[in-house]
């Protein structure tokens, strides 16, 4: 929506034809780019919550994101670091989770146009499974770390993001009872922390659920014969 008002404006403000038609190009893209992900948000909210939902290994998903993202030919001034501890299982769907790797290992190589480090690591706490992503980049603002997860808000230039990839990783993330947190400073980097509770502690929630559940349900009047 961003890239939309951007491109509409800049017409408004253009005499120039071949200019004029180059915004209206642009906005027609960027509407359909809107288009692809107002469905795949459609779709994604429309499935069972609880469907493909299996035990992940969380140290598989991190290495099958980054094999995706391809860095070493894309980005190879970025040295990739990963400290993988044996860590337990998570309750999930692997490529839901696939994608939030992707969307925050994807910013964090974005942040260092001039090249740096990717430090990605794994370790067991408890009832809970820690993955840190952290990058040697330009940082967040302050003022922007309250707003980095809500759609359509983006740092950068219009036409160049949606604005929806941090978003997306946030509600699959909450979907799957974890957490996402945020540290970052400008000039120097950002480190963000996502933790999943383990597959056995999730199946503990469910079971406690259900029974309550049950447990709240008035009994049914016996029917006569």
């Amino acid at each position: 929506m961003a890239a939309i008002t951007g491109y509409a404006e800049a017409i408004l403000e253009e005499n120039d034809a071949e200019r004029i038609k180059d915004h209206a190009t642009k906005i027609v893209d960027a509407a359909g780019r809107a288009s692809g992900v107002v469905r795949r948000l459609s779709k994604h909210s429309k499935e069972n919550k609880d469907e493909n939902m299996v035990e992940v290994s969380l140290n598989d998903v991190l290495i099958d994101s980054l094999e995706a993202m391809k860095l070493r030919k894309s980005s190879p001034n970025i040295e990739v670091i990963g400290n993988y501890e044996e860590i337990p299982p998570v309750k999930g769907n692997r490529n839901e989770l696939r994608q939030v790797f992707f969307n925050l290992l994807k910013n964090s190589a974005e942040a260092m146009p001039e090249g740096g480090k990717l430090i990605i690591s794994t370790r067991a706490g408890g009832e809970r499974v820690e993955v840190r992503i952290a990058d040697t980049g330009v940082g967040i603002p302050k003022d922007h770390t309250a707003q980095i997860f809500d759609p359509f808000f983006t740092t950068k230039e219009v036409g160049e993001g949606t604005g929806l990839g941090l978003y997306v990783a946030s509600t699959i993330m909450k979907r799957h009872r974890g957490t996402i947190d945020v540290d970052s400073e400008e000039g120097k980097g950002t480190t963000l922390t996502l933790r999943f509770p383990t597959a056995d502690q999730t199946s503990e929630t469910e079971k406690d659920a259900g029974w309550q559940k049950k447990r709240r349900e008035p009994p049914r009047p016996n029917r006569k014969p």
